[in-house]
């Protein structure tokens, strides 16, 4: 993964590096290891809202490459499915032709909640919209 900072001025390089750990899921007491400070202090740190937003930002950036890699991947994956289908024994083949399947319909799924989670959002954005106008 590439170096990357999100901290704030305010936020001391201990911190980060404790942030750091914590949002990648390490306990408060690894962390404090890897920060080098008390078990104590991370619990400390946890309490100020700064250092909370700082472990959410990296655990934010963590999802996301993680869901980068895995759309990188899928193509890969999809072209290894379809070649077993065609050069598998027959169980090998129905195994993948079942598991192209199953994906193709929970991607289509999904891209339907997408789109209708998308549309709900416009549609209320215009009745709140037009609600504001109602009430000049």
């Amino acid at each position: 993964m590439q170096a990357f900072s999100l901290t704030p001025d305010s936020i001391a390089p201990t911190q980060e590096r404790a942030a750091v750990a914590l949002a990648s899921g390490m306990t408060q007491e690894d962390a404090a290891a890897i920060a080098r400070v008390s078990a104590r202090q991370i619990r400390r740190w946890i309490g100020q809202p700064q250092f909370r937003n700082l472990v959410t930002s990296y655990q934010a950036r963590f999802i996301y490459e993680i869901e980068r890699k895995l759309a990188e991947s899928g193509t890969t994956a999809v072209e290894v499915l379809r070649d077993l289908m065609e050069n598998g024994s027959d169980s090998i083949r129905l195994g993948a032709a079942r598991t192209l399947l199953g994906l193709s319909l929970r991607f289509r799924e999904e891209a339907n909640s997408e789109r209708r989670a998308a549309f709900i959002e416009q549609i209320t954005a215009e009745i709140a919209a037009q609600y504001e106008k109602d009430q000049a």
